[in-house]
């Protein structure tokens, strides 16, 4: 469905290990499928970034507009589950997301991106 390049696969996985424990996260956008522009944020977590990752909803206005004015579509957010499957969780699918970019940091040398819809 998603296809990813290795370098912006390697950002995401970079943000995931220097955040390590803590979520960290961001958006994707790109052209039929392809992924083409990752726009990494801040976590906006107040209680814990350790199991959780929050947005505001200026982060997604700005993403919205970052990939209209690119020519792209929004694909979603990615984030980092740093102790956990990767698998959307009850908060995820609250979201309302149509897909879902989640980093599992299970093996913290070998990060996996996974899509869910």
């Amino acid at each position: 469905m998603f296809k990813i390049t290795r370098r912006h696969f390697e950002i995401i996985a970079k943000q995931a290990k220097d955040n390590f424990p803590r979520e960290c996260g961001g958006f994707v956008g790109g052209k039929e499928g392809m992924i083409q522009a990752i726009l990494p944020v801040y976590n906006q977590a107040i209680t814990s970034q350790y199991n959780t990752f929050a947005l505001s909803s200026d982060d997604l206005l700005r993403a919205h507009d970052f990939f209209k004015k690119h020519g792209m579509e929004y694909y979603g957010f990615y984030h980092s589950h740093p102790n956990g499957a990767p698998h959307p969780s009850k908060q995820d699918i609250m979201s309302g997301q149509r897909f879902h970019f989640i980093v599992s940091m299970k093996d913290s040398n070998s990060p996996m991106l996974t899509v869910f819809s």
